[in-house]
């Protein structure tokens, strides 16, 4: 049995990460206004892997979408819950 196993690292660890600290070529990097607090957020057009993600580091939010269909492959936003939601007056 091994000692110590380090944990697998997040997709955005090992993008990165200090060995792989060169972004390919395929990938471009382009700063938008996060849209849950609406501070600076970063979009990566990720053509190799088909997925566009976009992650904002001060509220946490992160959406993977699929480039060719669009649809959502991964979505965290932290402040976006089903009572807030709810309770918005445009869903009443």
């Amino acid at each position: 049995m091994k000692a110590m196993e380090r944990p697998a690292k997040s997709f955005l660890e090992s993008f990165l990460s200090e060995d792989t600290k060169k972004v390919p070529a395929i990938a471009t990097v382009q700063r938008v206004h996060c849209p849950t607090c609406g501070r600076s957020a970063e979009r990566y057009h990720l053509k190799e892997d088909g997925i566009m993600r976009t992650q904002c580091s001060h509220c946490d939010y992160l959406m993977s979408i699929c480039i060719e269909t669009g649809q959502v492959i991964e979505a965290y936003a932290p402040s976006f819950s089903p009572a807030a939601l709810a309770a918005s007056p445009a869903m009443g």
